[in-house]
C-alpha cells in the first residue's frame, strides 16, 4: 500500500501505450474542434458592434471618446475586420465546462489556422 505524505491533489491522469512502425518519426496528431457551441455573438455589421459593446461592456458608442484605450482598440479591430469582409465571433470558455471547454480555457486560441485571427482573449 502506498502512503503519500504532503500535498495530495485531486487531479487525474490517463495513460497510454502506442505502437508504430520503427521508421515513424512524426508522432503528431490533429484534433478538429468545432467551437460553434461556445459562440455567443456573431458580429456582421457596425450596428452589431454597437449592440455588443452596449451589452457586454456596458458602453455606448456616443461615449467612445471617454472609453479607455483597451476598449477602443478592440472596437477598432472588430470594425477593421468587418471592413475586410470578415465576420467576428465572440464567445467564452469556462474552467468547469466539458473537457474541450477546459482545454480552450487553459490554453490560448492563437494556435487556430491562418484563416482565424484572435482579436482578444481574457479572463485567465
Amino acid at each position: 500500500m502506498k502512503i503519500r505524505d504532503g500535498f495530495v491533489s485531486n487531479s487525474s491522469s490517463s495513460s497510454f501505450i502506442l505502437s508504430a512502425n520503427k521508421t515513424t518519426k512524426n508522432f503528431k496528431t490533429k484534433i478538429i474542434v468545432d467551437i460553434k457551441d461556445y459562440i455567443t455573438t456573431t458580429i456582421k455589421t457596425e450596428n452589431d458592434i454597437i449592440k455588443y459593446f452596449s451589452e457586454y461592456y456596458y458602453e455606448k458608442i456616443e461615449n467612445y471618446n471617454e472609453w479607455d484605450d483597451y476598449l477602443k482598440k478592440i472596437y477598432n479591430e472588430i470594425k477593421k475586420e468587418l471592413n475586410n469582409n470578415k465576420i467576428v465571433l465572440t464567445g467564452k470558455f469556462n474552467s468547469d465546462g466539458d473537457s474541450i471547454e477546459q482545454f480552450f480555457y487553459d490554453n490560448s486560441l492563437s494556435f487556430f489556422n491562418k484563416n482565424i485571427k484572435v482579436i482578444q482573449e481574457d479572463g485567465k
